[in-house]
C-alpha cells in the first residue's frame, strides 16, 4: 500500500439506529459517524462487513444476503488427474492423466536442466526453451485431440 491505512475489525465498531462507532480508546473514546444522513447508503443491507480508514476516507462494507436466483446450476471438482462436472443434472468426468503426464516428464527435465545452469548457463538456457517449447507443443496437440474426440461424438 502507497498511503496509511487501517483495516478496523468488526470487534471495534458497533452499528446502532444509523450510527456508526467506532472505538478509538477503549471505553474512553469514540468516531461517531451518522449513515443516516447520507442518501447514497443502502437502506436494506443486513451488516456492515468491514471498515478501511484512510487518511481522507472511511471506506464502509456493506453485506446483505440474497437468494440466488438461478435457472440452471454446475458444479466442478478438479484434481490433478481429473476434472468431474455436474452440469444440468448431468455428470461429466474428463480425464487429464496425459496432460498431468506431459507435465509432471518436462518438470523433471527442467529440474535436471537448472542443475545444469552453474556449470553451461547458455546450454541449459537453450535447453530450458527448447524443452519449454516442447510441453506447450505437446499439451497443444492433446487439446486438439480431445477437440476432434468432442467433433466426432457429436
Amino acid at each position: 500500500m502507497t498511503k496509511r491505512t487501517v483495516y478496523i475489525k468488526s470487534t471495534l465498531f458497533s452499528f446502532k439506529k444509523g450510527i456508526l462507532r467506532i472505538s478509538i480508546e477503549p471505553n474512553k473514546r469514540y468516531l461517531e459517524v451518522d449513515l443516516r444522513k447520507y442518501s447514497w447508503i443502502p437502506s436494506d443491507f443486513d451488516r456492515i462487513g468491514g471498515l478501511i480508514l484512510t487518511e481522507k476516507e472511511l471506506i464502509i462494507t456493506f453485506r446483505k444476503n440474497v437468494e440466488p436466483k438461478a435457472e440452471k446450476w454446475a458444479s466442478f471438482d478438479v484434481n490433478l488427474t481429473n476434472i468431474t462436472a455436474f452440469i444440468d443434472g448431468e455428470i461429466r468426468r474428463y480425464d487429464l492423466r496425459k496432460l498431468y503426464h506431459i507435465h509432471r516428464v518436462y518438470e523433471v527435465k527442467r529440474r535436471k536442466i537448472q542443475k545444469l545452469s552453474r556449470i553451461k548457463p547458455l546450454t541449459s538456457k537453450k535447453l530450458l526453451k527448447k524443452y519449454s517449447g516442447c510441453e506447450k507443443n505437446r499439451a497443444k496437440e492433446l487439446h486438439a485431440q480431445a477437440n476432434r474426440a468432442d467433433c466426432e461424438r457429436a
